[in-house]
């Protein structure tokens, strides 16, 4: 047996507060850590959109006590991962997660569409009422030359009263 025993390592886990920011090109993600620094934190993105956030420090009173944490969060279909991107600051962690470029392309293709159908609508609204105004117009005239056969309209009512 060696006379330097291998110290065994308490770890504390804990669970970091966190924030999202949603902004209209990207979402970031804030994770408060006090105490850490940058090169005791791990920031990586899986394949499978899981994006991964670990740290682990040792705690200056105990040798062999670490704290650490670990987190994963789902990254949504919107973002580009390949541009994902983290900076260490004033003791918060900065992931920002920029939006592609084609979810702002579909949200103009369907607001395009979408005036293209109320072009359609106001055009139909028209052509229908101007099929409601020349058939008012003809039921108009048809009713004139039926009126004016009969006599007056006080010729009408005379014949109304008379019977």
């Amino acid at each position: 047996m060696s006379s330097k025993a291998k110290k065994e390592i308490l770890y504390e886990d804990f669970e970091p507060a966190f924030n999202w920011v949603r902004e209209e090109e990207s979402d970031t993600l804030v994770v408060l850590l006090s105490g850490f620094r940058r090169e005791e934190m791990k920031v990586q993105i899986a394949t499978n959109r899981i994006l991964k956030v670990s740290g682990e420090q040792k705690l200056e009173d105990k040798k062999s006590v670490r704290r650490r944490f670990y987190r994963e969060f789902s990254v949504p279909r919107d973002i580009n991962i390949n541009l994902i991107s983290a900076r260490f600051e004033d003791g918060k962690l900065y992931i920002k997660l920029p939006k592609t470029v084609m979810k702002k392309k579909e949200e103009e293709d369907s607001n395009d569409n979408k005036k293209q159908v109320w072009k359609w609508v106001g055009f139909i609204v028209a052509l229908l009422m101007l099929v409601l105004v020349i058939g008012i117009g003809i039921r108009n005239n048809a009713m004139q030359d039926y009126s004016s056969s009969l006599g007056t309209s006080d010729d009408i009512q005379q014949l109304l009263f008379d019977v």
